[in-house]
């Protein structure tokens, strides 16, 4: 078998040390290599290699990343991933957006000012609906456009936390 490093550079991918310590900390470290693009593009290397697929953690300021746990397929991202006042947007006709996400809510401002910052924000929101692809969709937080992610990911990062899929030797 190859090193994980060769493999990695082969293969344009990167790789990283991985720890078996929650924490981040030195414990039973192993290399493995992440970058893919798809989760197929992991799985043929994996089973040329005899590797196995993991999902690994990393907080900003550690210098290493926590081994998962075995995957066998992508993270598929919803809003539930952001935690409270999250919502998520797919592609949508722009009647039923009014319906969902105006129309009720116009009906609760009490003031002109009010209802011009509020039909603002939603003319943004609008606005990434109608350049949405679609294996997107749009995160919202209380209302307002937060992000666009992809359906189905290799990767993702939210409040200081990065989530990855790669392969390592077990």
């Amino acid at each position: 078998m190859k090193d994980l490093r060769d493999i990695a550079e082969k293969h344009n991918l990167t790789y990283i040390e991985t720890t078996s310590a929650s924490n981040g900390y030195p414990q039973n470290i192993k290399g493995a290599v992440v970058g893919f693009n798809t989760f197929d593009q992991a799985k043929e290397l994996a089973e040329k290699y005899n590797l196995m697929i993991y999902s690994f953690h990393k907080r900003n300021g550690w210098s290493l990343w926590h081994r998962l746990n075995e995957v066998c397929e992508p993270y598929y991202n919803t809003s539930e991933d952001y935690g409270d006042n999250y919502d998520e947007l797919c592609q949508i006709s722009e009647e039923d957006f009014f319906e969902d996400q105006i129309k009720y809510e116009l009906q609760e401002l009490e003031s002109i000012d009010e209802v011009e910052k509020f039909l603002k924000v939603k003319k943004e929101l609008w606005e990434e609906v109608e350049n949405l692809d679609d294996d997107e969709i749009i995160i919202t937080y209380l209302g307002s456009y937060y992000e666009t992610v992809k359906k189905k990911s290799m990767s993702w990062y939210y409040d200081t936390h990065t989530y990855i899929i790669g392969l390592v030797k077990i």
